[in-house]
Order: C-alpha cells, then sequence, then structure tokens
C-alpha cells in the first residue's frame, strides 16, 4: 500500500504536518501565474504564437482568484469540467 497525505490546504506545507513531504513539494498556482506571462513574453520575442498557452494563463488566473493559490497544477483539473 502506498503512503497516504492529508490533503493541502492553504497555509499547510513542508513541516506542519499537511502536504507532500518536503523534496516531493510542487510550485503553487500563484507561483505558475506569476511566471507564466514571462512564458507568453519569450514566444512572442522568438516569433511564435503563445495562443495555445493564453487559455492556461486564463485557468491560473481563474484558480488563484476562486482561492486555489496555495494548490499545485493538479487543481488545474478540477476546473475543466462544467462551472458549479
Amino acid at each position: 500500500m502506498g503512503r497516504r497525505h492529508a490533503r493541502r490546504r492553504p497555509g499547510d506545507g513542508p513541516g506542519r504536518g499537511h502536504g507532500p513531504a518536503p523534496d516531493r513539494c510542487v510550485s503553487s498556482l500563484a507561483v505558475n501565474q506569476a511566471a507564466f506571462p514571462n512564458f507568453t513574453a519569450t514566444f512572442r520575442d522568438q516569433g511564435v504564437s503563445p495562443e495555445l498557452f493564453e487559455p492556461f494563463q486564463a485557468l491560473l488566473d481563474r484558480a488563484v482568484d476562486e482561492g486555489h493559490a496555495a494548490d499545485g497544477l493538479s487543481r488545474l483539473a478540477d476546473l475543466l469540467g462544467p462551472r458549479r
């Protein structure tokens, strides 16, 4: 049987008894949201259309706006279904 971790919540993290071990942590949605414009700007600078990636930025923005800033990228899968 694999190890189970408690579901991460905003404010939880390594050393607080919740979430994955420090060597298994992922970057948060907030970090990805802040960094992603650098990718699309670089695409444009290199003559590559960012149109494939622009919806991803919108999804990151929505996830952070809905209070999931501390979650990892897997949280985005929850937002791909019908809106509640």
